[in-house]
């Protein structure tokens, strides 16, 4: 990523130029040319087939458009229209076969495979295994030249060191030893270096890649998958993944090549992108990680936010986004004030919540909604005993909005009944009268649609629930919420809770927390509609969340598996509690649950990692990987005047050192807009909202919370005093603001430095 105002720094050196030279270099060098030379012969030869093809689905369609019946009751051309109709599916399928095949290959032609393992099955003799994005067969023996990475047999280059190893086959475990375990590095179809290795993809190959600017968007990281993350992507046993991973292990990445290893099990599994939905913190993250599926050749995947969710509540009024309850919790003056509004938060977010909310509609079902005796022509239609024990009958089978819609269904029929019925009666009487002699019928039936037009109207309205109306029973009613939280454990504070909730549900818009909660309330008021499609879902961040989300989740997708990731520092608006993931498993009953936990830490260099792990309670849990940079800077003011202008210098400095991503992050979105104003006519700046299409490159001013997920080469936080951060929930603000660097970190106050960063 080319920065401003400087050419691209390459950040390291090459292995090569450090003198790493392999004897076995003109042979390796050979190698890749033959296999260049095939390469570029199966492309061609697929491209030749992509013209034929596409001449054929010309035919095809033609003679689907020469087929189609001229009448609906043509029976011989529906049987040729459906021929016709299932050839041209079956062409259009190998056409897309074939530009997928394009694809892959073009993808390879920069760099047909990275590493090598030489695999010694047991009985049998040794074979060389090069291992790259895609797979290449040599078309005159049918032998593969080139491994797909996802490919059982590649499990070796990513698992084992040399000596005895195995991989899983469909046929079962496959034993052998590793007797060569080699990387390379191939730039536009040359050679420039390759390595032997013992263990892991790591020094020096993995230490250069990281040494490299950061990306507009988030890559692909086939060539340096670790262990522990290899066995991430390939778990098929699991229903239930829990990543726990420390800021820049890789989860995101990791969670994204799973996703690209379960659609290429697909093939064999009819796992299909359709079938897999990521739930993104915001679309400013869905956006950033956008290209990584395109990048390994696979297509994207539904990207969901529960903004999107809430903003089609049609609950009357507006949900805040996310965003904005970061912005007010942050911005918040009143530290008391702030603090009652976090607990609020944990308290919506938590599956006593969830508890209250079924206890609420079973307490509205049963104790609140009634119905209105329907009385007509002198007896009952239906009475609202009778009623109220048919709703409560068919309880289990459907939730509560259906039930009422069946029962409406039936009363209108009845209704509609005793109106024909009495017709002929009202036609009589009208008879008595001269003035409508000639109007007999229209007139009786007039009177006759005016006297069921109440009952109808009866009948109409018990269908008319307001969830809204509903939830706000809970904080308005307090003898309601005593009975309905009896045997649940309660916040110590939760009369202040209560009071709070009630200001909040008369306020213009409703809050992030009571969307959410109002949701789970709708849906089983109305049982919204389940995607049982979804097979895998993907929850990041998941420290955001509680087993409110997730019981949401459970109901969308109920024939899901998960894979679920975050890092509980890395929480913003609230602390997220060490049971959670528990917690979610508890919520999503799996049978299959398994928890894996990454310490090591590759984003930031070995001195910012260091750093960073100051504002953690437990340092310990987070490895920093060995690539060395500067260390952090950390610079006072006397004044917000001066520390702008040494912003400037700052920012000035790290584009001449060729930083292409340079990030100022502030603690607020008032705060980071206050000094874009400030600093606009200085600099090409960027100011990020949560309405920024997407990051990008250049230099750019955003909020802490708007930057978590994303890595920038330089990141500069500002206003690092003792008045912005302080509290326990500003260190992991820090933590977060720090762990988005690569290389470069400076911090910047005036006045008194923050005393979180002693």
């Amino acid at each position: 990523m080319q920065s401003e105002n400087s050419k691209p720094k390459r950040l390291g050196k090459t292995p090569a130029e450090r003198g790493m030279v392999h004897p076995d270099f003109h042979l390796e060098a050979g190698y890749l040319a033959k296999t260049l030379a095939l390469l570029q012969k199966c492309l061609a030869a697929e491209l030749e087939k992509l013209d034929q093809t596409h001449q054929s689905l010309v035919e095809a369609r033609e003679e689907l458009q020469d087929n189609l019946p001229a009448s609906p009751n043509d029976a011989d051309k529906r049987a040729d229209t459906t021929q016709a109709l299932n050839v041209l599916r079956a062409q259009a399928a190998a056409y897309q076969a074939i530009q997928y095949k394009i694809g892959q290959y073009q993808r390879m032609e920069p760099a047909p495979y990275f590493g090598r393992v030489d695999f010694i099955e047991t009985g049998y003799p040794s074979e060389s295994i090069y291992i790259g994005r895609g797979t290449l067969i040599d078309p005159s023996d049918g032998r593969i030249r080139v491994y797909d990475w996802r490919a059982p047999v590649s499990s070796l280059y990513y698992r084992y060191g040399l000596g005895k190893a195995f991989y899983q086959a469909p046929a079962g475990e496959i034993h052998g030893e590793v007797t060569l375990k080699r990387q390379y590095d191939i730039r536009n179809g040359e050679l420039a270096y390759f390595i032997d290795t013992d263990i892991n993809i790591d020094d020096p190959s993995l230490r250069y890649a990281l040494s490299q600017n950061a990306s507009p968007q988030m890559k692909a990281i086939v060539e340096t998958i670790q262990k522990e993350q290899d066995q991430i992507i390939r778990d098929m046993d699991s229903e239930l993944l829990m990543v726990q991973g420390s800021a820049g292990s890789g989860k995101t990445s990791v969670a994204l090549h799973r996703v690209a290893y379960l659609m290429y099990r697909g093939l064999t599994s009819r796992l299909a992108a359709h079938h897999i939905i990521i739930i993104s913190p915001n679309a400013l993250f869905s956006q950033y990680i956008s290209q990584v599926l395109p990048d390994l050749g696979e297509e994207n995947i539904a990207n969901l936010t529960f903004d999107t969710v809430f903003a089609g509540l049609d609950a009357g009024r507006p949900v805040e986004t996310r965003a904005k309850q970061a912005e007010a919790l942050l911005s918040n003056p009143d530290p008391a004030a702030a603090a009652l509004d976090r607990d609020i938060l944990a308290f919506k977010a938590s599956s006593v919540f969830c508890t209250l909310l079924d206890r609420l509609v079973w307490h509205y079902e049963h104790k609140i909604l009634s119905f209105p005796d329907f009385y007509c022509n002198g007896h009952y239609i239906a009475q609202r005993a009778e009623l109220k024990e048919e709703l409560l009958r068919d309880r289990v089978s459907l939730p509560l909005t259906k039930r009422l819609a069946q029962i409406q269904e039936r009363l209108l029929e009845k209704i509609h009944k005793e109106k024909k019925e009495r017709l002929p009666q009202l036609e009589e009487f009208v008879s008595n009268f001269p003035d409508h002699q000639l109007e007999v019928r229209s007139f009786a039936r007039l009177l006759s649609a005016k006297r069921s037009a109440s009952l109808v109207r009866a009948a109409q309205k018990i269908t008319e629930i307001n969830g809204l109306s509903v939830y706000r029973l809970l904080f308005e009613d307090p003898g309601l919420f005593r009975r309905l939280s009896k045997g649940l454990t309660l916040p110590d504070n939760i009369e202040q809770i209560l009071e709070a909730s009630r200001e909040k549900l008369t306020a213009d818009s409703l809050s992030h927390a009571d969307g959410a909660a109002l949701t789970y309330l709708k849906l089983k008021l109305d049982g919204l509609q389940s995607y049982p499609d979804i097979q895998q879902v993907i929850v990041d961040e998941v420290q955001d969340y509680g087993p409110l989300h997730f019981a949401l989740l459970d109901r969308w997708f109920p024939n899901a598996r998960y894979t679920i990731l975050g890092d509980l520092c890395q929480s913003v608006e609230r602390p997220a509690p060490e049971s959670l993931f528990e917690d979610i498993r508890k919520v999503l009953h799996k049978k299959k649950a398994a928890s894996v936990i990454l310490r090591q830490s590759y984003r930031s260099s070995f001195e910012i990692s260091r750093f960073s792990q100051r504002f953690l309670d437990h340092p310990e849990t987070v490895e920093p990987f060995e690539r060395h940079e500067g260390a952090p800077e950390i610079t006072g003011f006397p004044d917000r005047e001066t520390m702008d202008r040494a912003l400037t210098e700052g920012i000035r400095k790290y584009r001449e050192t060729g930083c292409g991503s340079i990030a100022v992050l502030c603690k607020t979105m008032a705060e980071a807009n206050g000094l874009y104003q400030r600093l606009r006519g200085r600099h090409a700046l960027r100011l990020v909202t949560e309405d920024t299409p997407n990051v990008g490159s250049g230099t750019m001013i955003l909020p802490i919370y708007l930057a978590k997920g994303l890595e920038f080469d330089a990141v500069l936080v500002y206003s690092a005093d003792a008045g912005s951060f302080s509290s326990s929930d500003d260190r992991r603000l820090l933590y977060i603001a720090c762990t988005r660097a690569l290389h470069h970190l400076s911090l910047y106050y005036a006045g008194e430095k923050s005393p979180l960063i002693k």
